[in-house]
């Protein structure tokens, strides 16, 4: 399997991890399933949103399976009057675009401050 950049990063910071597989549903692509499907409790999957912010652009955030992203909440602490969930059929293409750009840096502490706050 090919090492993630997540894979790469917990390297670094010398984090154990282990990564699990399992098939996708296209039709069912909840946090809940995947759980189910690798025998992992929800807390422990985690899932990625793409949101777009009215004056920020694209925002990324990374929840436990179980929680509900509050988009009043992004809005206010990510500088936005209003934020968005981007549709799932839009969402790789605007990653690919954002990585095709180097606009897309992971900066570990600015994007996980957005989630513990």
């Amino acid at each position: 399997m090919k090492k993630t950049n997540a894979a790469r990063i917990l390297d670094k910071l010398k984090i154990p991890y282990e990564i699990l597989k399992y098939e996708v549903d296209e039709q069912d692509l909840s946090a809940e399933n995947a759980a189910q499907k690798m025998g992992q409790p929800l807390k422990q999957v985690f899932k990625t949103l793409v949101i777009r912010g009215d004056k920020t652009g694209i925002l990324v955030a990374c929840l436990p399976g179980g929680a509900e992203l509050n988009l009043k909440a992004l809005a206010s602490i990510s500088g936005n009057k209003k934020v968005e969930m981007i549709h799932l059929l839009k969402r790789d293409k605007v990653i690919n675009w954002l990585y095709s750009r180097r606009r897309f840096s992971f900066s570990i502490e600015k994007k996980l401050s957005y989630l513990f706050r």
